[in-house]
């Protein structure tokens, strides 16, 4: 039984739209995260020195700013806490320049110079976050990274010009670089004993 033309038509159609609509709905929540605890709230208030600096999000989900005081962020989005806190900065002061920026605490282990903690935003690439950890060892298994949330693998492979906003990254999160297996970090001399060897064995038995 063949589908009619307007049938097939109108399926084409949904096939479509459908992934348009269902690409928009996923990167929807990664594009404004929340703010959650063990964030950090970094204020840039221009010629406000004094209004200032990086401030971090407690167990209770508050953060304490200079000229608000102690806020409450439960629920709050990156871009709904900007505009909050903008507007009310604007109740004193006048016309102030404001940006605000929350960074993910992040590990970032495994292959790389300089393991630890970073604070990072969501604008930056996995590419950004090992150069802020020194950069990859020579150990280190190229073009693997691996993302890890509470002890459970959520990304692997992944491509270090991936912006973070699109791993939807959170604190707490790990980045692991991967390292070699122990004969691909020892292939060179593991090779050259056995060749000195053999040639030490093949010398013994040709007397």
């Amino acid at each position: 039984m063949t589908t009619p033309p307007i049938r097939r038509y109108a399926l084409a159609v949904l096939l479509a739209i459908a992934p348009v609509g269902l690409s928009a709905q996923a990167r929807g929540p990664e594009a404004d995260p929340a703010v959650l605890p063990g964030d950090v709230v970094r204020l840039r208030v221009w010629r406000e020195g004094d209004l200032t600096g990086d401030f971090l999000v407690d167990q209770h989900f508050l953060v304490t700013l200079p000229l608000i005081g102690e806020l409450d962020v439960r629920g709050e989005t990156e871009l709904s806490l900007r505009a909050r806190v903008r507007s009310m900065m604007r109740r004193e002061l006048r016309n102030p320049s404001i940006q605000l920026v929350v960074l993910k605490r992040v590990r970032v282990l495994g292959g790389v110079i300089e393991p630890g903690i970073l604070y990072l935003d969501a604008t930056m690439s996995v590419a950004d976050a090992l150069a802020l950890a020194g950069g990859r060892t020579s150990d280190a298994s190229e073009g693997k990274v691996t993302l890890r949330r509470n002890g459970q693998v959520i990304e692997t492979d992944i491509f270090e010009d991936m912006r973070l906003a699109d791993l939807a990254v959170q604190t707490g999160d790990e980045l692991l670089v991967p390292e070699k297996a122990w004969l691909d970090r020892n292939l060179t001399p593991v090779v050259t004993g056995l060749t000195a060897t053999l040639g030490l064995v093949i010398a013994i038995f040709v007397r």
